[in-house]
């Protein structure tokens, strides 16, 4: 597989893809998730994080005080599930890292907290939305990722469920995408291309990095994936 990284600077947009013309653009943890899936097989461990929306009313709908109330509970249930899945039994590697996992919660907790003080809700589920970005999807699902390709996987898998679990009760969920499809540059963001010479492939998904997280129809973290690009 021949693999171009995107710039930057460069808008991703289909007649990119059919010239052929990208450069880098990549942030360091991708290319983790990178190295991971080449070794591991991607979708098999993919499908792992997906998240089924819920139909009926959710922790986001509700109002200020319902919002707080609720969102305290379900956290610190995930918060417990991780902290018992401690164990000497572990490898030393495998113990520092879900440590690690539990400071983050508690930072995204105390910054979930520190919206109290503002009395637009609108302004609340802005942040909710910025915070959970940048703390949860941002930092543990990469970390989920290399987890499951470790010794310890049945650990990590177990603790995926718990937290998905989570995120699906605040009203989180994913979408999906197939390969050889045409991905929604909306929601998804090129990782890397691969060429081909098959023109019928050129723009389509090669391959799924990650998929897009949601709330209410607001996007909250764009998914990942290569594409096919024209050979030069």
């Amino acid at each position: 597989m021949s693999l171009k990284f995107i710039d930057e600077s460069e808008k991703t947009n289909i007649s990119n893809i059919e010239n052929g013309s990208f450069q880098r653009r990549i942030e360091v943890v991708n290319e983790e998730i990178l190295k991971i899936k080449n070794k591991t097989g991607s979708l098999r461990i993919l499908k792992k994080f997906i998240i089924e929306r819920l139909s009926d009313k959710i922790l986001y709908f509700e109002g200020r005080t319902s919002f707080f109330s609720k969102f305290d509970y379900r956290l610190k249930k995930f918060y417990s599930y991780l902290e018992g899945s401690i164990s000497s039994q572990l490898n030393e590697n495998t113990i520092k890292s879900l440590k690690l996992k539990l400071k983050i919660i508690n930072k995204y907790n105390k910054k979930i907290l520190s919206l109290k003080i503002l009395d637009d809700f609108e302004e609340i589920k802005e942040k909710f939305i910025k915070y959970t970005d940048k703390f949860l999807i941002n930092k543990l699902v990469l970390s989920f990722f290399k987890g499951i390709s470790t010794n310890d996987q049945k650990v990590y898998i177990e603790i995926l469920k718990s937290f998905n679990k989570f995120l699906k009760d605040i009203g989180i969920y994913t979408t999906e995408i197939k390969l050889k499809e045409e991905p929604d540059f909306d929601c998804y963001d090129i990782l890397t291309v691969e060429e081909t010479d098959d023109e019928n492939l050129i723009g389509k998904v090669a391959d799924i990095i990650s998929y897009p997280y949601w709330i209410e129809d607001k996007l909250i973290s764009e998914g990942l994936v290569i594409v096919y690009s024209r050979r030069k």
